[in-house]
C-alpha cells in the first residue's frame, strides 16, 4: 500500500463487549511538537505540555482531516487490559489497522517511544520491514479522567504460532533480512521474538517485525553484525 493519509483525528468505534463502556473514541494526532525525546541517549520519550483539543464529531462523511475506524467486534486482545490491540476497519480509505492502546498515563511513554521509532529511524522501512504508521493519538478517557494514547499500524496478520526452527527457510530467511533492514536503520530491537513477527499466509513468504517499545541506538555493519549472525544461528537460517 502506499504511504498512508496523515489524518489530523481519529475516531473509532468500539463493539458492546460485556463490561466494556466505551463506545467511541474521539482522539487528536499528536505532532512532533508535543513530543520530547531522547533516544540517543535511551529514549525518554514522554509528551511535552498539554494534550491538543479533542476533535469534534466525526463528520457525517470523511472530509479528509478525519479517520474513522470501527473495530472488529471479535477481539485479538483482552479488552480488559491496560494495554490491549484491536483489529479496526475503515471504508475511507478501505483499509485494515491495528489500533495498540495505552489506557493509562504510565504506560504512554512506552508506546509514544514506539510511536517515535516508526516515524523517525524506522521511517525509511515502513512498508517494507515494518507495518506502515498510521500516527500516534491521543485523548482524555471519559470513565478514568487519565490521558490514553493509541498507536494505528498497517494490519499485517497474525503472530507466528509456530516456532522459528519450524518455518520454512525461506520465510526464516526473510525475517532475517528484515530484521537487518532495521539494523541498517540504527535500531536494535530488543525483544526480538516469535511474538514480535506478523506473518499472514495470504502474504506468502512476507513478514512483518513489530513491537519497538524496547529498542536501542546500534550501529553496525549489517552484513557483518554479530548479534544478526547470533540471531541467524538460532534460527537455524
Amino acid at each position: 500500500m502506499p504511504s498512508p493519509p496523515q489524518y489530523q483525528d481519529l475516531h473509532i468505534s468500539f463493539p458492546a463487549w460485556p463490561g466494556w463502556d466505551t463506545p467511541q473514541l474521539s482522539l487528536s494526532r499528536l505532532s512532533a511538537a508535543n513530543v520530547v525525546s531522547g533516544y540517543e541517549d535511551g529514549c525518554t520519550c514522554r509528551l511535552n505540555g498539554a494534550l491538543p483539543p479533542p476533535p469534534p464529531p466525526p463528520p457525517p462523511t470523511n472530509a479528509g482531516a478525519s479517520l474513522s475506524v470501527t473495530v472488529d467486534s471479535a477481539a485479538h486482545d483482552d479488552y480488559s487490559s491496560d494495554s490491549p490491540v484491536f483489529h479496526g476497519v475503515t471504508t475511507s480509505p478501505p483499509a485494515s489497522l491495528a489500533l495498540k492502546f495505552a489506557f493509562r498515563e504510565d504506560l504512554i511513554p512506552a508506546l509514544l517511544h514506539e510511536a517515535h521509532m516508526y516515524t523517525t529511524h524506522l521511517r525509511a522501512v515502513q512498508g517494507r520491514a515494518v507495518p506502515w504508521c498510521w500516527g500516534f493519538f491521543v485523548g482524555v478517557s471519559h470513565v478514568t479522567d487519565e490521558r490514553i494514547g493509541c498507536l494505528v499500524l498497517e494490519y499485517w496478520g497474525q503472530a507466528l504460532p509456530v516456532r522459528f526452527c519450524d518455518l520454512g527457510k525461506e520465510l526464516r530467511m526473510n525475517i532475517l533480512d528484515k530484521l537487518g533492514d532495521i539494523h541498517r536503520c540504527g535500531v536494535h530491537h530488543g525483544d526480538f521474538a516469535e511474538r514480535n513477527i506478523l506473518y499472514s499466509e495470504g502474504n506468502g513468504f512476507d513478514s512483518r517485525i513489530i513491537d519497538f517499545d524496547q529498542t536501542r541506538a546500534h550501529s553496525c555493519n549489517a552484513d557483518c553484525c554479530d548479534l544478526l549472525w547470533s540471531v541467524g544461528r538460532e534460527m537455524e537460517v
